[in-house]
């Protein structure tokens, strides 16, 4: 575009091939991964799993890295998540289920700070990419889940069992929840289902003066009652 106006010289990537656009809808960890996962994990990064699991937020450092203590409500049951840059809610804050709930409780006794959640050796992380896939090979999981998968969990585990959607995208940090189902695509099918099989059939005997026990009687074809 720059060459063909004449505001560059030369393109400088001519010769290199554009990247290819990745596009696969990776279904995200089943519970039974998410824990054979975190059974291999450090445990800095069991913290990290855990917290991206039973809230949704983002495995980098706008929301994750950056979490400290002090987000943590524990009278009010609820964690505050600072919400990445991306066009939605400015912040969220989570409401915590009991088994997360204790488990927060547990890291708080061994912590004596109010600093970040995710330390290593009392340092703050910068990136989680090469615990993970070292975890995720001693698992013995060949098939491509990245960390983010553990965000789409919770999102999949939400919509899945019914959850509201609008609720489920503000819990996400998503803009609209357009964007939510766009993402999500993997869930669509099973939801679908059970809202089909929510359908009452039209197989039910029916009730009637004729019939009050709703039983099926086959009548002859010269029956009155067929008039």
């Amino acid at each position: 575009w720059s060459v063909k106006r004449r505001l560059l010289l030369t393109n400088p990537i001519h010769g290199y091939e554009k990247p290819s656009r990745d596009d696969a809808i990776l279904q995200p960890p089943t519970p039974a991964e998410a824990r054979q996962i975190i059974a291999n994990a450090p445990p800095h990064l069991v913290r990290a799993l855990t917290i991206c699991y039973y809230t949704g937020l983002r495995p980098g450092k706008s929301e994750l890295l950056n979490l400290t203590w002090r987000d943590v409500d524990f009278e009010s049951r609820t964690i505050l998540i600072r919400s990445a840059k991306k066009g939605g809610l400015k912040f969220r804050q989570i409401p915590l289920g009991d088994d997360f709930l204790s488990k927060l409780v547990e890291w708080k006794g061994k912590d004596n700070h109010e600093n970040e959640i995710i330390q290593f050796h009392g340092k703050p992380i910068k990136s989680l990419k090469k615990s993970f896939a070292t975890a995720k090979t001693k698992a013995g999981i060949t098939r491509r889940i990245p960390m983010y998968s553990f965000r789409h969990a919770f999102a999949t585990v939400l919509l899945q069992g019914g959850a509201d959607l609008k609720a489920t995208s503000e819990l996400m940090g998503h803009s609209r929840p357009d964007t939510t189902m766009r993402i999500y695509q993997h869930t669509k099918s099973s939801m679908y289902i059970s809202a089909i099989n929510k359908i009452e059939s039209l197989s039910s005997p029916v009730l009637c003066a004729d019939n009050p026990s709703g039983n099926i009687a086959i009548l002859p074809d010269n029956d009155p009652k067929l008039t």
